[in-house]
């Protein structure tokens, strides 16, 4: 028999070992590349951005963020939402589908911006609020609408003067999360052990993020997750 026929016939018998379940593919190590590692962290801390977004924030193509997604997509770890004309990212298991619009909302149009200057000064006028970040005064209106209608600010206005006022939404959705933390946390220590093949180690957990340590022995690794959007958002 001719050596590459030989190889083919080899090739064709193990595929259908793996079809039959008689041999075991090598299994896949999702975080062991660091780009990756970084993607998830990013998307945990903050959900629901674009692939672009995340491009810019890490400093990475955005050909090799597309790849990336993929392979989290594929493994389960992360999942892709349509809202609107946007297409987002977010961990499976971490965002409750009616959250996914307010963290997009804070992933734009300066949303994350405007909401913390306006945490840091209650009360804030539209004009300070633009001058402050540097954007139009019809933006601030826009994003503050949109907010206004999540529970996030209250509009207030004093005759020409328009101001905004922070709710406790997020105070009270950060308190409310701690639940669902900790069974966000129980799900993805279980999918890297049956992945992994080993249980992860915790070096550090917080109310808002966790610091693992998984990997072969001779090859460990630490993944930052956020645990807590509502917190790690800002």
């Amino acid at each position: 028999m001719k050596k590459g026929v030989g190889k083919a016939l080899e090739s064709a018998l193990k595929d259908k070992e793996y079809q039959r379940g008689t041999l075991k593919k090598r299994s896949v190590k999702t975080f062991s590349n660091k780009n990756r590692r970084q993607i998830y962290t990013a998307l945990t801390t903050c959900p629901c951005i674009s692939m672009t977004d995340l491009s810019a924030i890490l400093d990475i193509n955005v050909n090799t963020i597309l790849w990336h997604l993929g392979k989290l997509k594929d493994s389960g770890f992360v999942t892709e939402r349509d809202v609107g004309s946007r297409s987002v990212h977010l961990p499976e298991g971490l965002i409750a589908p009616e959250d996914v619009r307010l963290f997009v909302l804070l992933n734009r149009q300066m949303g994350g911006e405007l909401l913390s200057a306006l945490l840091e000064n209650p009360g804030s006028a539209q004009g300070t609020l633009a001058e402050d970040i540097g954007i139009a005064h019809q933006t601030v209106s826009n994003v503050m609408k949109e907010m206004e209608t999540l529970g996030v600010v209250t509009i207030v206005t004093e005759g020409n003067h328009v101001r905004y006022y922070p709710t406790t939404f997020f105070a009270e959705k950060a308190e409310d999360f701690y639940p669902k933390s900790k069974r966000f946390s129980e799900f993805l220590i279980k999918k890297l052990r049956d992945e992994e093949g080993e249980e992860p180690s915790i070096l550090k957990k917080g109310l808002d993020r966790m610091i693992l340590e998984i990997g072969p022995s001779n090859s460990r690794y630490t993944l930052e997750v956020g645990i807590n959007p509502f917190i790690t958002v800002f």
